[in-house]
């Protein structure tokens, strides 16, 4: 098969892109948002759309779901096969996960059952994975050092996106508001099972967040899925789909 990778230089492609091959499958990859994070959606809808024009591909691949891909694969009748990977993933939230074309693989079952319900027949659950031999390769070369400071009975590997947090790039902070946020987290951090966050989120918290937030993360006009104050809602950064 002849794959069109969409690249943002994920850790996880570049061991994708090696089992492709493996498999005997040819990959081709648009990796300018690997160079330049500012990429619109628009930039990203002509760079799909000018290969898909001038070649001839069985499908489309990205690491998480790119709406603006959905919507360019939906003209040209190609499958878009995206594996979510992260969590909260917010362009899920777009209507563009409804599109006939796509094939989208979550990692979360709890994911799953909160999207499998707009596109039944083409979302699926696939657990994360990596290239063993490739991480093997690293720790049978470790220096003995390296060995002894990172040998652990449990280790993480990835980000806590603690830099991503919204929380701290509030303007305003409310004593009540604070106290609040506060409470709620620290309330679900002891609540193994059930999610609070959703149900506590109201509205109001998050016109709050949309009033003190330069960073928003804006769908187009009637293009979110759902209103539901969910707290997807507030976990911002900036997009435009068209």
């Amino acid at each position: 098969m002849i794959i069109l990778f969409y690249r943002y230089n994920s850790i996880c492609e570049r061991d994708i892109i090696k089992a492709f091959k493996e498999l005997g499958h040819q990959v081709t990859t648009i990796d300018t948002e690997i160079f330049r994070k500012d990429v619109t959606p628009k930039e990203t809808l002509s760079l799909v759309h000018n290969e898909l024009t001038l070649h001839s591909y069985d499908f489309v691949f990205s690491i998480n779901f790119y709406p603006i891909i959905s919507e360019v694969c939906n003209i040209h009748h190609i499958r878009y096969v995206s594996w979510i990977v992260d969590s909260p993933v917010l362009e899920l939230f777009s209507k563009s996960i409804s599109n006939s074309w796509n094939r989208i693989f979550l990692f979360d079952s709890a994911l799953l059952s909160d999207f499998v319900k707009y596109n039944p027949d083409y979302i699926f659950y696939l657990p994360l994975a990596c290239d063993v031999e490739d991480k093997q390769s690293y720790i049978q070369h470790a220096t003995a050092y390296d060995m002894e400071k990172f040998t652990h009975k449990i280790s993480f590997i990835g980000s806590l996106y603690s830099e991503k947090n919204p929380y701290i790039y509030l303007r305003d902070e409310s004593d009540y508001m604070k106290g609040y946020l506060d409470s709620l987290m620290e309330l679900q951090q002891k609540i193994y099972g059930t999610y609070l966050i959703d149900e506590m989120i109201t509205p109001e918290i998050v016109e709050y967040f949309n009033r003190n937030m330069e960073k928003k993360y804006v769908f187009p006009k009637n293009h979110m899925l759902t209103i539901k104050p969910s707290s997807a809602n507030i976990i911002l950064e900036p997009i435009l789909l068209f």
